[in-house]
């Protein structure tokens, strides 16, 4: 029963010393009636004993001693029915030419046989009490019951394939009760550590479900087994969604052999409960569930000729198609094909096939919208996991690790898949390049290509039966314009055909074999797309497949540069137009905003690149050149003048829409971050250029600074987020790399307003979800946008851009808004601590000021009994503890904390009246929080202070109302209290020692074994007197 390796081998060999034993003494010793029936009724005996160690390992050996009868039971068995056999076909002979001496050899050997025979199967029933240990108590038993027993019904079916047995097997199925996993048990004895092991209750259905696939796996006994599929096929289904993983996987794999060796013992709804397990988070279950799906796939599907492979391949493909379109399964096609890539990699990885279906023109055999939108998506997450080969989110823990022969594999992949693809990408992109859902994916695919092939010399054209000729009609590689010049920098069409080729376009198609000219084809098409759509995903994709084409690695480097110049010149083109028109125009319509929109978000995305506004918080202290890895650098076409005038106009006009001031911001954002990268990169920069991006700096932030207000709530977010990252890249850090003259501080209105924005939009909302709600996703979605407005603020605090006392309008909402932002303002807390102590102890103390006199103001004076004063007190108490116990370095800022705390206790109201007083006073009360970490020498020091500062306002008179909170604050100062804590503390080790000195002339009292003494012990509680004594104490004190 234990789980260390002595143990286990001691169990492993034990286990081999029964089998060893039965099998060599099989023909003599085995058929003592005296020895079997004296160690039958030992082991029976002790199986049945109260001590868990005895029955555990007597019925451990029982099993394995019936076992290995039951081998030698068949092996006797096949003696016995080869005899007769061959007694048959003597007798069968002639009369003669029979041999006598045979015959009766035979008839010897035969009755020997049934004789043996019925010995053991005595034995065998003399031992079948053992059976009834399924339902030990021990999950251990239960455990080698089941699995013993599947294997006496899998190798001796003509004994043991009855109802009788299997019912064990199908009760055990039911068995729930149980812990979450395995625990260890640590035993220590003779200084070393013994572990014990308890095998979770899971392994009793893992046996279970284990045995029954021994027993289903040939089709001569699962054709036997139709009474026990029938009765517990439910219960076998339900297990597909067991608790544990490796019980649920084994539950399907068994399902999976009933419908392959079975005829109808799964009906539809059956399958249907196994198919969405393709989609768990555990891949051993979505693998077993992806192989049950491929099985009953390939029935349906079996190629009945050498030709028809593709055929097949096709069918199936369809109806995986047919699966992923099903209405109440998810869309995720990742998880599908990381699911089937075990069993059907061969089907996934059929290039021709997949690309064949999707150019396929007849409208007869053609796919519908919602079929090549699967099929495009299991094609680039095929060509993902082929080429990368790590699983989904979710899937898998930690990083995978490659072998070399896996590495080689995902190359030669890599390869045949870029030289199929390379060819047939336009042509699929020109099929698809209107449809945003089909042409994102697409574009995708690039990532997973050896993009060096382009510039390796010339392709070879793809043939066979689902393979296409690299050939586009001629419309494809010139799109039919208008006419334009040449070709030139600012050309609208950079590609011009390949010269020497036909100009004819009536079905006369193009042969396009170069490198060079499938990459102008892929460029083309990819203006194209990126002229016709307006859609986030599709533009971001577009800017990161471009991005990843113009690496300077390539030797195609100078096309691809040359291509996005074209692509950037009509862009910025057609935006100065529309901003010119825009500006003049005293009315604008819509369809001039709509126009001036999407080309603002098309710059915008090729601005941003890989880099999304939530993770530039991420990097906004990284070097200035991670930028350039992650970007467009759009400099040179100077977008951010004419972004600035264009909102300029537009909050002065009132026109402000958010579908245009959204990318202009970002736009303009954009521009002045490359313009800081290139002065960075620069060694001696201008001054004259530092200047003017610093002024550049200062009218963007007035602009955002303008729509924090009295505009759309997500312009104001988006000018938030901008601002944010803005000031913290232009912070105090650009005067460590001798760039002192682009520090941008802000200006204190600017951060009172950013506060302020805080206040309305994140700290502004009920902490009340309603989890049954249908807005649950986007109720998470805004929370992940608060959490990001926070975040930017307290960065700005943490590296100096804003003042530490910035910080009170955060720390003050700790408490009350710690399940939403609760990590990230810790995080501040703890940063800012390092930067400076005084400071820091003086912002707390500014945060329970606020509190105390908002609350004065709201509830009156009288409000220290409310429970708002006891959340602020709740708050001073969690302040306190983030002094943490290093009380020589919080020794200053604490004593700081406590002074002005006093001063502000008894500070006069701006407005004396003659019924308030000092109504800040209850402020002592939130200061006692404070006093546990202080020193006796500061706290006398302090409790001095306070005599001297409240001499002068209760020498004369005595407010009542204000007494407690300043006889409490007193109470915490007093050394008194310390020495009191102190006096208890000598008091009580003194009577445990007196008390033990009066037990030690007495004998000791042995330990109670007996729990139900210890129970009785327990509810008996201390002595009367003793409680008494100490409750007084304390009340005393």
């Amino acid at each position: 029963m234990l789980n260390t390796p002595t143990w286990r081998r001691f169990h492993t060999g034990f286990c081999e010393f029964i089998a060893v034993l039965v099998r060599c003494a099989q023909h003599n010793v085995v058929y003592d009636e005296y020895l079997m029936d004296g160690l039958i009724a030992f082991l029976t005996g002790l199986s049945d004993s109260q001590v868990r160690a005895f029955r555990h390992t007597s019925t451990l050996a029982a099993m394995k001693l019936m076992t290995a009868l039951v081998h030698v039971a068949l092996s006797v068995s096949l003696q016995k029915d080869n005899a007769q056999r061959q007694y048959e076909t003597e007798r069968a002979k002639d009369l003669g030419c029979w041999a006598p001496g045979k015959l009766e050899g035979l008839l010897e050997k035969q009755k020997e046989g049934m004789c043996e025979k019925s010995r053991l199967r005595i034995w065998i029933l003399i031992a079948v009490p053992v059976v009834c240990f399924p339902r030990d108590l021990l999950p251990e038993i239960r455990a080698i019951c089941i699995g013993e027993m599947g294997q006496w019904i899998q190798h001796y079916t003509t004994s043991f394939l009855t109802d009788g047995y299997l019912k064990y097997i199908g009760w055990t199925l039911h068995d729930k009760v149980g812990c979450q996993g395995r625990k260890c048990i640590c035993f220590e004895k003779s200084n070393s550590l013994m572990m014990g092991f308890v095998l979770q209750q899971a392994e009793v259905r893992l046996r279970c479900l284990l045995a029954l696939q021994g027993l289903y796996c040939s089709p001569e006994i699962a054709s036997q087994m139709e009474l026990f599929t029938s009765r517990f096929k439910e219960r076998i289904v339900s297990m597909v969604l067991d608790k544990e993983p490796q019980v649920a996987t084994e539950a399907v794999r068994l399902l999976t052999l009933i419908l392959q060796n079975t005829d109808g013992a799964l009906t539809g709804a059956d399958c249907e409960r196994v198919f969405p397990l393709v989609y768990a988070s555990s891949r051993p279950v979505a693998a077993a569930a992806a192989f049950f799906i491929e099985s009953e796939v390939s029935e349906t599907f079996e190629p009945q000729e050498e030709g028809e492979e593709s055929r097949q391949h096709l069918a199936r493909l369809v109806l995986v198609q047919c699966f992923v379109l099903h209405p109440q399964f998810h869309d995720h096609a990742a998880y599908l094909v990381d699911s089937l890539w075990d069993c059907a990699s061969t089907l996934l990885k059929d290039w021709p096939v997949l690309t064949g279906l999707l150019l396929e023109e007849s409208s007869i055999e053609g796919l519908g919208d919602l079929r090549e939108s699967s099929l495009i998506l299991i094609l680039v997450a095929s060509m993902r996991q082929a080429t990368e080969g790590h699983p989904p989110i979710g899937r898998f823990s930690g990083k995978k690790v490659f072998s070399a022969r896996e590495r080689k594999g995902q190359s030669e992949e890599r390869l045949r898949l870029t030289q199929h693809f390379v060819p047939l990408l336009p042509q699929l992109l020109a099929k698809f390049s209107a449809d945003a859902e089909k042409v994102g994916p697409l574009l995708e695919a690039l990532r997973y290509f050896d993009l060096t092939h382009y510039s390796s010399g010339r392709l070879e054209k793809v043939g066979g039966p689902f393979h296409y000729s690299a050939s586009l009609p001629l419309y494809l590689v010139s799109p039919p314009k208008q006419a334009l010049p040449p070709a030139s920098p600012n050309s609208l069409n950079p590609f011009p055909p390949p010269q020497g080729l036909p100009l004819d376009t009536a079905g006369v198609t193009l042969s396009v074999s170069s490198s060079f000219q499938y990459l102008d084809l892929l460029l083309s098409q990819l203006k194209e797309v990126v002229e016709k759509h307006t859609s986030s995903e599709v533009l971001e994709l577009a800017s990161q497949t471009l991005q990843l084409l113009c690496s300077t690695e390539f030797a195609f480097y100078n096309r691809v540069d040359f291509a996005r110049s074209c692509i950037m010149d009509y862009l910025a083109d057609k935006f100065q137009h529309e901003a010119t028109e825009l500006l003049q125009s005293s009315f604008s319509e819509k369809e001039e905003v709509y126009s001036m929109a999407t080309t603002l978000r098309r710059i915008a995305f090729f601005h941003r690149g890989m880099v999304s506004l939530g993770n530039v918080q991420e990097l906004a202290l990284a070097p200035c050149a991670l930028f350039i890895r992650s970007a467009h650098d759009l400099t040179p076409w100077r977008f951010f003048e004419p972004c600035i005038s264009l909102l300029r106009h537009l909050l002065n006009t009132g026109e402000a829409c958010e579908q245009v001031v959204i990318p202009a911001m970002t736009c303009a954002h954009f521009s002045l971050l490359w313009e800081l990268s290139r002065c960075s990169a620069e060694a001696v920069p201008d001054q004259q250029q530092l200047l003017s991006l610093k002024d550049k700096v200062a009218a963007f932030c007035s602009l955002c600074q303008s729509c924090l207000v009295d505009m759309e709530p997500c312009v104001q977010e988006q000018a938030f987020v901008l601002l944010s990252d803005l000031l913290l890249i232009f912070g105090p850090q650009l005067a460590d790399g001798g760039q002192q003259e682009l520090v941008y501080q802000p200006e204190s209105a600017l951060q009172l307003q950013m506060a302020g924005f805080l206040m309305d939009h994140v700290f502004n909302h009920s902490q009340a979800q309603d989890d049954d709600s249908e807005n649950g996703e986007l109720q998470v979605e805004q929370l992940h946008q608060r959490r990001n407005l926070l975040s930017g603020f307290c960065k700005l605090v943490v590296y100096g851009v804003l003042e530490l006392s910035a910080a009170s309008d955060v720390f003050k909402y700790y408490s009350k808004f710690y399940d939403d932002y609760g990590d990230i303002i810790k995080e501040t807390l703890n940063q800012t601590r390092q930067i400076d102590r005084i400071e820091w102890a003086h912002t707390l103390l500014l945060c329970l000021q606020q509190l105390l006199t908002q609350l004065f103001l709201e509830e009156g004076p009288r409000a220290t009994d409310s429970a708002t004063f006891l959340e602020i007190r709740d708050l001073a108490r969690q302040f306190s503890l983030l002094f943490g116990l290093h009380q020589l370095q919080n020794r200053p800022a604490l004593v700081a904390l406590h002074k002005d705390g006093i001063k502000f206790a008894f500070e006069e109201p701006a407005s004396p009246s003659a019924g308030l007083g000092l109504i800040n006073l209850p402020f002592l009360e939130l200061l006692s929080e404070f006093s546990p970490r202080l020193l006796p020498p500061d706290k006398a020091l302090l409790l001095a202070y306070l005599k001297t500062t409240g001499q002068a306002h209760f020498s004369g008179s005595r407010d009542e109302p204000c007494w407690p909170s300043l006889l409490l604050y007193q109470h915490s100062l007093s050394p008194q209290r310390e020495a009191a804590s102190k006096r208890r503390h000598l008091n009580g080790s003194s009577k445990r020692s007196g008390s033990s000195l009066i037990s030690s002339s007495r004998l000791q009292t042995p330990l109670l074994t007996s729990t139900t003494l210890r129970a009785k012990r327990q509810l008996m509680g201390p002595p009367l007197g003793e409680e008494s004594s100490g409750s007084e104490v304390e009340f005393a004190q």
